[in-house]
C-alpha cells in the first residue's frame, strides 16, 4: 500500500509541476510577443531621395531586444548618428534613443494598429512622438513630431529596404 501511495503522490507532483511550467512558458511567450509587433523593423533601410542619405539598420539582439544604428550622410560625411534600442522593460515596449553620444531618451510604446507603431515621451523637448509605418514589404516611413520652441513640427523619413 505504501508503494501505491508514493507513486500516486509522485504522479500528482509531476502533473502539477508540468502545469506550472506550461503556464509560465505561455506567460513568457505572451510577454515576448509584444516586441514581435515590430518584426518588420528588421533589416537595412535607407532614404536617398535628398542630398542627405539616411540609413537605419535594425537587427535582433535577443528575444526581448532589437537594436538599430541610424545615421545621415551628406557628401560621404556623417552629419547625424544615433543608436536605438527597442526593448521589453517592465512588461512594456520602450524605444530608447542615444543621439551623438548624448544621454539616452526613452519613448513608451502607445499604439500598434495596421502596420503603424507609435512611441511617445510628452516630457521630451523634441520630438515627443515617434511613429513608424510599414506601407509595403520594402518600404518604411518614420516620423518625428511634436512642439519645438513653441511651434508644432513634423519630419518624415521615407525609406526603402536594401
Amino acid at each position: 500500500m505504501l508503494k501505491i501511495n508514493t507513486l500516486l503522490y509522485l504522479a500528482i507532483a509531476l502533473f502539477l509541476t508540468g502545469c506550472t511550467n506550461n503556464s509560465t512558458t505561455n506567460g513568457n511567450e505572451n510577454y515576448l510577443a509584444k516586441i514581435k509587433v515590430a518584426n518588420w523593423f528588421i533589416g537595412n533601410w535607407q532614404d536617398t531621395s535628398t542630398q542627405a542619405h539616411l540609413h537605419e539598420n535594425w537587427k535582433i539582439e535577443n528575444d526581448s531586444t532589437y537594436t538599430a544604428t541610424s545615421y545621415v550622410l551628406v557628401n560621404n560625411d556623417t552629419v547625424f548618428n544615433e543608436n536605438i534600442t527597442l526593448q521589453l522593460r517592465n512588461n512594456t515596449l520602450s524605444y530608447v534613443v542615444r543621439v551623438n553620444g548624448e544621454p539616452a531618451v526613452s519613448f513608451d510604446f502607445t499604439t500598434d494598429t495596421n502596420n503603424v507603431i507609435v512611441f511617445e515621451n510628452k516630457a521630451h523637448d523634441f520630438p515627443q512622438r515617434i511613429t513608424y509605418t510599414h506601407p509595403t514589404n520594402d518600404s518604411l516611413c518614420a516620423s518625428i513630431e511634436g512642439v519645438d520652441k513653441g511651434k508644432y513640427r513634423k519630419e518624415l523619413f521615407l525609406m526603402r529596404k536594401n
